[in-house]
């Protein structure tokens, strides 16, 4: 499977409309195992930061803090790093989102057992599609962190009431350009 098709492969999984979110409970922790996956691996093929930046046309710095987990890395540059690191782009991402895809299978499987919760955080999802113009802004929106929730991602506060209607209000501000 080529890079390409591995990037639309997981945009699928990851934007499914049944699917309330990609991130699993803790985004923190899928964060840092995408990081040491992109060590590892860079180390494996005996890169130095500057060498693998170079391949993708980053400062070193930019490598630095996606490895020490400080940035986010885009779907378009998890693909880049994959392609510069000759793996496929699974192999970076697939040890840190293997357990959120077994909870996301049958759901996938059967839309119709998704719980109540799930529901909730789906239509915030939706919601934020809605003002931002497309699925994909809202679910790259939703995990970035927001100076109104106290620089909380989004998307790590839908698990409860209290989380999703503090996100719906952000919402809120931004349809109606307050924010």
């Amino acid at each position: 499977m080529n890079t390409e098709s591995s990037l639309l492969l997981l945009k699928t999984e990851m934007h499914a409309p049944s699917t309330p979110s990609w991130h699993p409970a803790d985004p923190t922790e899928t964060l840092l195992k995408v990081a040491g996956q992109i060590r590892k691996i860079r180390r494996a093929h005996h890169l130095s930061q500057r060498q693998l930046a170079a391949r993708i046309q980053v400062p070193r710095t930019y490598i630095s803090k996606i490895e020490n987990g400080k940035l986010i890395p885009t779907l378009s540059t998890l693909a880049r790093l994959a392609a510069a690191l000759e793996v496929d782009l699974r192999q970076l991402i697939g040890e840190a989102r293997g357990r959120r895809q077994k909870k996301v299978a049958p759901i996938l499987a059967d839309p119709l057992q998704i719980e109540s919760e799930e529901r909730a955080e789906a239509s915030v999802i939706q919601r934020a599609a809605e003002v931002l113009g497309d699925r994909s802004d809202a679910m790259r929106w939703l995990g970035t962190p927001v100076r109104a929730l106290d620089y909380a991602t989004p998307i790590s506060l839908l698990h409860d009431a209290k989380g999703r209607e503090a996100v719906l209000t952000v919402i809120g501000r931004l349809e109606h350009g307050v924010l």
